[in-house]
């Protein structure tokens, strides 16, 4: 049974995706010939179908990695059909940092695709509210996907700016990330002022705390 619901899943992405070209196609020809263009699809109705499909393959009890790329899947196009849905937002968020083994074996333009999708996403979910374990994943998803020391600095450094003021235990993730980053290129007087920070953001980072009292 779950084959059969697996073959309609795919069925029905199939006919969106075929939508989006021919959209997308008489777009081009209007464009070329008398400068019109043909307005984008939108549908919150098909939006939240593809969204509750989704949820159904993300939440299941053996989600497995097929299944969870066919759940990213459908969380993009139903992003593309309605971009104000914020549940599609934070559960595509979830699924692209699962697996990250899996991802980071295949860092090809799929796999970058998706990592700047979660850095947009992250940036743009970040609030008072924000759930942390998501938040929480979906750094150490963008950092361990990040090759070098200087790119994850970079990297810190946008997110420190970006989420200041915004969620104080996000920002005092950050900056013991940063200071981390710091303790492992030896700079430890640069570690201590950072650690210090991300304690004083937030009383309850007990890593910071540790690594202060060390």
């Amino acid at each position: 049974m779950r084959n059969i619901h697996k073959i309609l899943y795919v069925l029905i992405l199939l006919v969106l995706l075929c939508g989006s070209g021919l959209a997308a196609e008489r777009s081009s020809l209007n464009s070329l010939g008398n400068s019109v263009t043909a307005p984008a699809l939108y549908s919150p109705s098909l939006s939240q179908k593809f969204y509750e499909i989704a949820y159904d393959l993300a939440n299941s009890n053996d989600t497995r990695y097929v299944e969870n790329e066919l759940a990213i899947s459908f969380l993009i196009g139903a992003m593309n059909l309605d971009d104000n849905n914020s549940d599609v937002r934070s559960l595509l968020l979830k699924c692209i940092c699962r697996f990250p083994e899996r991802r980071a074996l295949t860092m090809d333009s799929k796999a970058q695709s998706h990592f700047n999708l979660a850095n947009t996403l992250l940036k743009q979910y970040v609030n008072e509210n924000t759930d942390f374990e998501l938040a929480y994943n979906a750094v150490s998803f963008l950092l361990n996907q990040t090759e070098s020391p200087a790119q994850k600095q970079i990297l810190l450094e946008q997110m420190i700016r970006l989420f200041e003021n915004k969620n104080p235990a996000i920002s005092s993730l950050l900056l013991t990330n940063y200071g981390m980053l710091k303790l492992q290129a030896n700079s430890s007087v640069e570690a201590e002022k950072y650690l210090r920070q991300a304690y004083q953001v937030n009383k309850y980072n007990k890593i910071a705390f540790s690594r202060l009292y060390e």
